[in-house]
């Protein structure tokens, strides 16, 4: 009867010890994924976003469904899509660069869009695409001789953006490039009453495009996302174009 009292006692205290490293675990992710951010100066949006995330730190989330927060992944996609529709970056995009629609009109910009930031800390959906807390958005702009190009990344839960513009004359374009990097690494989970380890693989994948001139590189990246691929290949036929003229 000691000797199981005993095995009780130690699977008991390891159960303790699993469930609080779980804990730190959590608090350590959640206090690099928040930085300091609460939810008691968001607006309603920025709230949901945050316990959306919040759900899937603790891995009620995201693949596993809406969470105590009752934020699907649909309802994250759709807050975070209005938010970008809101701040007109097709027209900011002009207004940083100096340029008008005149300029473009020859050729139907491209936009490039989606979830970025360090996969370690994005989360995938049921539907296997993975969200964070910050979205990129890059415009390309095709003018007569130059090509112009404007980003913007967002941190969805304190709406600061930070934005960068590029221009390169055609001629000068050496070489035009699409990038895809692949990521794997795993991550250990506590599972069943012992807490014993597991280790949960996951891939994910950023796409991308490079545009060389001498002595300089201009690259970006964002999340893969479906049509990504598309874009950035018609980005380049028509750069491509251009400089064969």
């Amino acid at each position: 009867m000691g000797m199981v009292t005993e095995m009780v006692a130690k699977a008991a205290d390891s159960a303790i010890a699993a469930h609080a490293a779980k804990k730190a675990a959590i608090a350590e992710k959640r206090a690099i994924m928040f930085g300091g951010v609460t939810t008691s100066f968001l607006d309603e949006s920025q709230k949901k976003c945050w316990f959306y995330i919040s759900d899937c730190i603790e891995g009620k989330g995201g693949s596993f469904g809406s969470g105590s927060s009752g934020v699907s992944n649909e309802e994250f996609d759709k807050i975070v899509l209005d938010k970008i529709e809101s701040m007109q970056l097709l027209e900011r995009s002009m207004q940083m660069l100096n340029i008008d629609s005149d300029l473009i009109k020859e050729i139907e910009s491209i936009c490039i869009s989606n979830y970025s930031g360090d996969l370690d800390f994005s989360f995938p959906g049921k539907d296997g695409l993975f969200r964070n807390r910050y979205y990129s958005t890059i415009y390309i702009h095709f003018g007569e001789y130059q090509l112009y190009v404007y980003s913007c990344e967002i941190d969805l839960l304190t709406s600061e953006k930070t934005e960068k513009t590029r221009e390169f004359f055609y001629k000068d374009i050496t070489n035009v490039e699409k990038s895809i990097d692949v990521y794997e690494w795993e991550n250990k989970i506590k599972s069943g009453c012992l807490g014993s380890d597991i280790s949960v693989k996951k891939i994910g994948v950023y796409r991308g495009f490079s545009v060389y001139v001498p002595n300089s590189k201009y690259s970006t990246s964002t999340i893969f996302r479906p049509g990504i691929d598309e874009s950035i290949d018609g980005m380049i036929a028509k750069i491509r174009d251009k400089k064969n003229r």
